[in-house]
């Protein structure tokens, strides 16, 4: 299956790049590369392979490529609002933190199998959000589709682990919020930004029970 894991907006002063990492198979049909190179972009944008299944180890082989001070990641599947790069860059500047992560919104395109309470929606993010910027502590988190950081203190301090993440159907989660964790016991603070607003799809089958269980045992 052809899936685009992430991609890494590396801002370039004055200029942006988008690196994008794909999992297409090696060989002349290259679905996701082919996608992205269609179109007139005023920014330059990189197509890169990694060969290891995961969202950590795809994250991190953009976040490695990346050339700019700050890297920001998002998902293939979120609709972003207007200027939400500017307000997170405004932010991790104005603010003189690590990491700045802004408001997803959670849709769901099927409807909901089971109706969801707080604790189950909290699975797919954040439910509480303040109404000006705050520090990323309880009950505030960030999503890993909509976040920048200081891309050489994420590469000193680590990258996020390969062993947690989604790779196919394992669900081992957590890496976003274990990636922040690290970096504030490091001394590193994360913001929450909540005018930098994405939108994210949560489908039908994820919002079963038999989901939620599968997810509990591997989380």
């Amino acid at each position: 299956m052809t899936t685009a894991k992430d991609l890494f907006m590396s801002a370039i002063d004055p200029r942006m790049e988008a690196v994008v990492v794909g999992s297409d198979l090696p060989g002349p049909v290259r679905p996701v590369a082919d996608a992205v190179r269609d179109g007139d972009r005023p920014f330059p944008v990189r197509v890169l392979y990694e060969p290891t299944p995961g969202l950590s180890a795809g994250r991190n082989r953009g976040i490695c490529a990346a050339r700019g001070r700050y890297s920001a990641i998002t998902d293939p599947d979120i609709t972003s609002a207007s200027g939400r790069l500017q307000a997170l860059a405004d932010a991790i500047e104005e603010e003189k933190v690590f990491a700045v992560g802004g408001r997803t919104t959670v849709q769901h395109p099927g409807g909901q199998a089971v109706a969801l309470t707080k604790a189950l929606r909290e699975c797919h993010g954040t439910v509480d959000w303040p109404g000006g910027r705050e520090l990323a502590v309880w009950p505030y988190w960030v999503t890993g589709c909509n976040r920048l950081f200081h891309r050489q203190t994420a590469l000193d301090i680590g990258l996020f682990r390969t062993d947690l993440g989604r790779r196919g159907r394992w669900m081992a989660d957590c890496e976003d919020r274990e990636f922040i964790d690290r970096a504030r016991q490091a001394g590193h603070q994360t913001l929450i930004e909540p005018a930098a607003i994405v939108s994210h799809p949560v489908y039908r089958p994820e919002t079963t029970l038999g989901y939620f269980v599968r997810q509990t045992m591997r989380t």
